[in-house]
């Protein structure tokens, strides 16, 4: 389970101060699927970038499991972001110069995972994302919601305890969008992965578990129709 209690963040000091999140209190539980949204500016990204470990709250903790984040050396929580997190992106930053496999293995043997080791996880998750007939394929050569599926394989590559999502749709069609985030959500569930993920597309909130919204910095839990 995550935890975040209290948690504030504030940029400048004095009258200069601008507080941008409030007083995050926040549970998500293994295998939830969790839908941020709120306006341009209500400090969804801030978030986001704070539970990955990029970014220092001002004041409260964060937890996995019971280990808090405040307890953390730098080296520690590098080490944490490579084994434990995985982040995928409005743009899927793949590498040109690699195919598909080795988008994936690559990512593997920088937390140094055996070459076999690599290379049988990489194909098991091509297989599950249905990419198995673009393994040697380059981004160039991909389609929009296959970098989007590669991205996501490779974010679950050294089975990560929490996958973070910051508009992975924001580029693809209605379609698209609906194809990768239920491949996402069905991953998050067999793995029990924890996920927030960032989007603005309405369409896409009712695959969520549960859907948040941050306004002005202060969380508000919502009910939404699930879609049939």
């Amino acid at each position: 389970m995550l935890t975040i209690n209290q948690m504030t963040k504030t940029y400048g000091h004095g009258e200069t101060a601008t507080p941008v999140l409030k007083g995050i209190d926040l549970e998500v539980n293994d295998g939830e699927m969790v839908i941020l949204h709120g306006s341009s500016g209500s400090g969804k990204s801030t978030l986001l970038t704070i539970i990955g470990g990029l970014l220092t709250p001002t004041t409260g903790t964060i937890e996995l499991n019971g280990r808090s984040w405040n307890d953390l050396s730098t080296k520690e929580m590098t080490s944490m972001r490579l084994h434990d997190i995985g982040f995928i992106f409005q743009s899927s930053h793949l590498l040109p110069y690699l195919n598909v496999k080795d988008q994936l293995i690559s990512v593997a043997e920088e937390k140094g995972v055996s070459l076999c080791d690599a290379e049988q996880r990489a194909a098991a998750l091509l297989h599950d994302f249905g990419l198995s007939h673009r393994a040697q394929s380059f981004p160039n050569k991909l389609s929009g919601g296959e970098k989007q599926r590669t991205a996501i394989a490779r974010a679950f590559m050294n089975n990560p305890k929490i996958i973070l999502a910051d508009e992975p749709t924001a580029s693809l069609d209605k379609e698209r969008a609906f194809e990768v985030v239920e491949m996402l959500k069905s991953r998050v569930q067999s793995s029990r992965t924890i996920c927030i993920m960032i989007t603005h597309d309405q369409r896409l909130f009712s695959i969520a578990d549960r859907l948040l919204m941050l306004d002005d910095g202060v969380l508000i839990e919502q009910t939404h129709q699930i879609r049939s």
